[in-house]
């Protein structure tokens, strides 16, 4: 009768055993369903934040390549400028020497000529 008791016994300890550890099972089970929704929501927020990333990466891109083209046109544009006064510059130049011109052959060499003729004269 012992051996029956203690078989009995037995497999009541092994049968809480075998609950216990499909219990278990079932849970890890379940974490590991929730391991992988939460790893599936993962990839898919980094794949998002990639694709995030590549179109600021593009836009950054094209914001470079307008500031080298703005560069370009902002030197294109201080050299006109400095060849506009530089111009002008000359412009001044010639017209100072044009008035001058026109002032000396106007008012002083008439001068200079009639006293080189009136000493001539004497």
């Amino acid at each position: 009768m012992e051996s029956q008791e203690s078989q009995r016994s037995r497999l009541f300890s092994a049968q809480e055993s075998l609950v216990t550890g499909v219990d278990m099972l079932q849970e890890a089970n379940q974490v590991g369903l929730e391991t992988d929704q939460i790893t599936r929501e993962m990839i898919f927020e980094v794949d998002r934040q990639g694709n995030v990333l590549s179109g600021a990466r593009q836009k950054n891109k094209n914001i470079q390549d307008r500031l080298k083209e703005g560069r370009a046109l902002a030197r294109k544009m201080l050299r006109r400028e400095y060849l506009s006064k530089i111009i002008l510059a000359v412009l001044f130049v010639v017209l100072l020497i044009s008035v001058a011109l026109v002032l000396y052959f106007r008012f002083i060499h008439p001068q200079v000529s009639k006293m080189f003729k009136d000493d001539s004269a004497k």
